[in-house]
């Protein structure tokens, strides 16, 4: 709901919300579009196929609802891979993780308001989106390759196991 409202409140402004996936608010995203040009709604995409619609958007979105108890989600790790800022509600690590190297914004969950307003703080700051899509790929690109998390826990087993054998 908190994406609908504030696609309602952009909605005479140039930006455009793609909103892809599906559960309980499937319907109510659905009743939004009949009536409003500036959300596309896409349903559940195979990864790749989604992937591409992130690769012609600005900003990555993680909004939840107060109290949900979400930690870190994979979406985070294909938005930053995809290069976008992350505009978040999770009040968890994720939080921690956006904030702390400055690869998105943070709006408590449910408030309209303050997601509007980061929304257009990019829009006015096309420098700093641009700084943030870069710090957030390198964060990906440090903690989120499969290749580097391999290597560190090959080595963390090698320390734990050499640690535990009598030489």
């Amino acid at each position: 709901p908190t994406i609908l409202k504030a696609a309602k409140v952009l909605q005479k402004e140039n930006i455009h919300f793609y909103i892809a996936g599906a559960g309980p608010q499937e319907e109510m995203i659905q009743n939004y579009t009949r009536n409003a040009s500036n959300v596309t709604y896409l349903g559940r995409l195979p990864k790749e196929e989604l992937m591409r619609y992130y690769a012609h958007c600005d900003l990555g979105m993680t909004q939840h609802i107060k109290g949900a108890t979400q930690s870190v989600t994979y979406k985070l790790f294909d938005l930053l891979a995809a290069g976008l800022p992350i505009l978040n509600s999770l009040e968890s690590e994720m939080h921690a993780i956006i904030t702390d190297n400055k690869a998105g914004l943070h709006n408590p969950p449910g408030n309209v308001s303050v997601l509007v307003e980061n929304i257009r703080f990019y829009l006015r700051n096309p420098l700093k989106l641009k700084e943030n899509k870069e710090n957030g790929f390198k964060l990906v690109k440090e903690v989120g390759d499969t290749a580097v998390i391999y290597r560190r826990f090959v080595n963390l087993l090698e320390e734990t196991s050499l640690k535990g054998t009598k030489l």
